[in-house]
């Protein structure tokens, strides 16, 4: 499917993501499968996203420690980036405390998790999040890393790929919170696609001394299209050329990112990436 813009691709996203969860509100099984089947495109992911979203809302409600959600992950594996996103949009929406016990033991996916929360936050409470700069209470180190990463990508959906508003916003919050914020814009940038070679350096410069925070961002966009078999090649070779890669190198570290995933903190996963890139 073409796009002809970035603000046409987020708007793909919104509309499938809000379909998914609607649909998982009625838990048919069936109607799911046909949708997640037929959602065969460059943002088919997002449609595992949305309907992990619903099934957890629904977990929440009915107070059955996210059972629903549960199953849906251990169906569709392959989808686990946007589906652990997928339950932090959950607990966001549902106002839930960061210390809401969830079902998740690995400090990775705990990170993504609040990624999703933390990219509710920015979109839905712009204000509070971004304009007043509030961090939740009681939140963890590895969860604020997955917050404010999910923050930084709320960010790129919220100026709609206009690099000069997004130089404004993120300029704004301490040098302390920079690099979680600029590596989740490089995820948003990376996933959303769309964006040209000049674009990508212009952003590389604005990031400064978190140019290598950015470039892991987009690595990691890469890594979630290339678990569920979704690559956008035009995309992927901007990425590899930014990069200064080549595809054998990228095999190579996504292979180790997903044994390492299962392992180690969420800083030492990214720590990883920075030395294998060398940057």
């Amino acid at each position: 499917m073409e796009f002809s813009t970035i603000a046409e691709r987020m708007l793909k996203i919104q509309t499938v993501f809000k379909a998914g969860q609607g649909l998982a509100y009625y838990k048919n099984e069936e109607q799911i499968n046909h949708f997640l089947n037929q959602e065969n495109h460059l943002y088919q992911s997002v449609a595992y996203e949305g309907v992990a979203c619903g099934l957890a809302e629904d977990d929440i409600d009915e107070e059955n420690k996210f059972k629903h959600w549960e199953n849906f992950l251990a169906k569709h594996g392959t989808h686990h980036t946007q589906i652990h996103l997928g339950l932090g949009w959950a607990l966001a929406l549902k106002k839930q405390a960061v210390d809401f016990p969830i079902p998740i033991s690995k400090s990775v996916m705990e990170a993504r998790v609040f990624d999703g929360y933390g990219y509710v936050e920015g979109l839905f409470r712009k204000r509070v999040a971004i304009l007043q700069k509030v961090i939740p209470e009681k939140i963890t180190a590895n969860q604020q890393m997955g917050y404010d990463q999910g923050l930084g990508r709320s960010m790129w959906y919220n100026a709609k790929g206009e690099v000069a508003i997004l130089k404004e916003t993120i300029s704004s919050f301490p040098s302390a919170r920079l690099a979680d914020l600029w590596r989740g814009m490089g995820i948003a940038v990376g996933y959303v696609g769309g964006v040209k070679m000049e674009d990508l350096a212009l952003l590389v410069t604005f990031a400064k001394e978190n140019e290598s925070d950015f470039k892991v961002g987009v690595l990691l966009s890469q890594f979630s299209r290339c678990s569920a078999s979704n690559i956008e090649k035009d995309m992927y070779k901007v990425i590899l050329e930014l990069l200064k890669i080549e595809a054998a190198d990228f095999e190579k570290i996504y292979q180790e990112q997903i044994e390492l995933s299962h392992s180690i903190a969420y800083v030492a996963y990214l720590q990883h990436i920075k030395e294998k890139l060398a940057i």
